[in-house]
């Protein structure tokens, strides 16, 4: 069941909690862990989400047997729909999950008269092959510098057949 989040501190503090868990079991095998670490307290803090959902990015959650699984959220510009995340635990993974996010976002995009679809991604993130399985195509390659030494080297994915 995916379920728009209303933005309680509580829910936030339930996106934080399964973005920890998520982001250190799949990206401790792409990085190390002092990068893992850095990076979600950039972008998956309780204080970096709550600025997140103040500039527009809207979240939902996945649950399955009332059990949070996963996670997505999203920002509209113009006519594109921005996928800022789509995570799934790693033992929901492989069972249609997040194809179901997926589409979902792609109702989303279409209900908002979006043209394009735009995420970023990880070069080496697995994920890049689902993404394509959806008409996503590689646009760029870009990098990012996080400070503290630590480089992102991302692909950013576009979709406009959805």
């Amino acid at each position: 069941m995916i379920i728009k989040v209303d933005n309680t501190e509580e829910n936030i503090e339930i996106i934080n909690k399964l973005a920890s868990e998520i982001y250190e079991e799949h990206y401790s095998k792409l990085l190390d862990k002092e990068f893992v670490l850095y990076w979600i307290n950039l972008y998956q803090s309780i204080t970096s989400i709550k600025k997140s959902i103040g500039e527009g990015e809207i979240y939902y959650l996945l649950k399955e047997n009332n059990k949070n699984i996963g996670y997505f959220s999203y920002k509209l510009a113009k006519k594109e729909l921005f996928i800022s995340k789509l995570y799934l635990k790693s033992e929901y993974r492989q069972k249609g999950y997040g194809k179901s996010m997926l589409l979902y976002i792609f109702k989303i995009a279409k209900s908002n008269n979006s043209e394009k679809i735009i995420l970023k991604t990880m070069r080496k993130n697995p994920t890049v092959e689902f993404y394509k399985n959806f008409n996503f195509e590689i646009e760029k390659s870009v990098e990012t510098d996080l400070g503290n030494g630590h480089i992102l080297e991302d692909y950013v994915l576009t979709c406009t057949k959805f």
